[in-house]
């Protein structure tokens, strides 16, 4: 063997490793900074016009792709059997796929899954949230829908009926037009409604503005109250066949307003 020649294929890798590792220092040191200093830049800017922020900015990847979804697979058999307590044939009526067992039924259509159900425990379901939650959990588990995708929205209500309201997530981002909606009379009966879709793919990363960018280009009026800041993903434009990032930012009124990620555009 050449070892000379060795050697210095060797030293030449070593040093384009060097060269690398320093390019990747500086571009990662230059990040934080930027970050870091249009952050302390943001809130100078904001403070000055009086805007308050009164929840913790959220960090967010620099690049996010678009998502693509396709149908959801349900399963019927299984789905029959636990809200009806046997199998039912189901049929089709107006473009949707119904079962029904007396007043209970399911509904499937292109967009929603319709469950409607007086449980036995309706109540209870009724006069407790925290149960009812659960009971949303569990029967979301056993549609195909884990825990740890869904998220908190809205859990209330009035003496007449109780709701609850889950968001579905992606790899931690919100899919905020992707949502479980559950409610329960006084007198027990129960809705239950799912998405028929789910995630098939995302497609290639782009770079996304920041929250603090956001804040900055968004041009809020002065003395507006900013109590939450999201990151996920919505359909921008009706018909739009891909959901994009986007930013909620709810304001202290309890407004909500979704920007592009991509552009800072405002969603109307």
């Amino acid at each position: 063997m050449d070892w000379s020649r060795a050697k210095n294929i060797l030293i030449v890798l070593f040093l384009i490793l060097n060269i690398f590792l320093f390019v990747t220092i500086l571009h990662t040191e230059f990040q934080l900074s930027f970050g870091s200093g249009y952050a302390d830049y943001a809130l100078r800017y904001l403070d000055s016009r009086e805007i308050e922020i009164e929840t913790e900015i959220p960090d967010a990847a620099d690049k996010m792709g678009t998502l693509a979804y396709t149908d959801r697979d349900f399963d019927f058999k299984k789905l029959t059997r636990y809200v009806f307590g046997k199998e039912v044939t189901g049929i089709n009526k107006d473009d949707s796929l119904v079962y029904s067992d007396g007043e209970e039924k399911i509904v499937m259509t292109d967009e929603r899954l319709l469950i409607t159900e007086k449980p036995a425990d309706g109540q209870a379901l009724f006069n407790d949230s925290e149960l009812f939650l659960q009971k949303v959990y569990d029967y979301s588990g056993n549609i195909g829908y884990r825990k740890r995708d869904l998220c908190l929205e809205l859990m209330g209500g009035t003496d007449e009926k109780k709701q609850v309201v889950l968001v579905l997530k992606y790899k931690n981002a919100l899919l905020f037009d992707q949502t479980i909606r559950a409610d329960i009379s006084k007198d027990g009966v129960m809705i239950l409604s799912f998405p028929t879709v789910e995630v098939r793919k995302m497609n290639p990363a782009r770079e996304i503005i920041s929250a603090y960018q956001l804040l900055v280009m968004s041009k809020m009026p002065e003395g507006t109250r900013i109590k939450g800041a999201a990151l996920g993903y919505k359909q921008t434009e009706e018909g739009e066949l891909y959901d994009a990032p986007v930013w909620r930012i709810e304001l202290g009124d309890g407004k909500i307003i979704y920007y592009n990620a991509y552009t800072g555009e405002e969603l109307r």
